[in-house]
């Protein structure tokens, strides 16, 4: 299980439920809203998978989203 932090002025919701839904396969992940942050719980799929690389990429796929979303992208 890896727990993760991320402030919403920093992160976008929409992003954020991008990230879920594209994780999904790898991982059950629970958000919830805790202004200013949303908190997120990852519990990966399969036992061997190492947490903190789960949450490291889990963070920086919602944070190019999130960056792709501001420039205006759209996917």
């Amino acid at each position: 299980m890896a727990d993760l932090r991320l402030h919403h002025l920093v992160y976008s919701g929409r992003a954020l439920e991008e990230a879920s839904q594209a994780f999904a396969e790898v991982a059950e992940v629970e958000v919830r809203q805790q202004m200013p942050y949303f908190e997120v719980t990852l519990r990966a799929r399969e036992a061997d998978t190492d947490p903190e690389a789960l949450r490291g990429e889990f963070a920086n796929y919602v944070l190019a989203l999130t960056i792709e979303e501001r420039r205006g992208g759209h996917r």
